[in-house]
């Protein structure tokens, strides 16, 4: 525990236009992962930097680190950043975890994806994490909501419809 607190500590304050030292000797040591995640656990946008070098990385398991920080962040700049991988992610699990982010935050670009990619979206496993986001903001957001309403009568799968309903369903 401690070792991420200074590896966070570390990347928190690292210039924007050199990798940081924390970040070669996580990479060196098979940590990079870890490290990602507990830059996201900060939830600061100081941190923003360092996981965004990781969202194009060749490696899908540092790009899906990336963006399970980037869930963590509340910042425009990482809603944007979901949006990108939301839109651009070649994998689908990293693409799921992108969009699961997206639903789960208020704003209206995220939400305007979500409602487009809900009625588009050919991959059952994206339109289940959306609806497990969107889930997340039951009670409370009336645009999510609707969201679920939509997702749980007219989904093409009846998995997807049955989560949309329970989401829906009093807590």
């Amino acid at each position: 525990m401690v070792a991420r607190s200074s590896a966070s500590a570390s990347a928190a304050s690292a210039p924007r236009s050199t990798p940081c030292a924390a970040c070669r000797s996580a990479r060196a040591d098979g940590q990079l992962g870890y490290w990602l995640h507990a830059l996201g656990n900060t939830g600061n946008p100081n941190t923003l930097p360092a996981i965004e070098r990781y969202l194009g990385d060749q490696d899908v398991a540092l790009r899906s680190a990336a963006v399970d920080a980037l869930r963590q962040v509340d910042s425009p700049q990482s809603t944007t950043d979901l949006l990108d991988r939301a839109r651009s992610e070649r994998d689908p699990r990293v693409r799921a975890l992108a969009v699961e982010g997206l639903a789960q935050r208020p704003e209206r670009a995220g939400l305007d994806y979500v409602d487009s990619m809900l009625a588009n979206e050919r991959n059952t496993d994206v339109r289940r994490a959306a609806v497990a986001g969107l889930g997340r903001q039951v009670p409370g957001n009336e645009a999510a909501a609707a969201l679920l309403r939509r997702t749980a009568q007219s989904d093409p799968s009846a998995s997807v419809r049955e989560q949309a309903a329970r989401a829906l369903a009093p807590r």
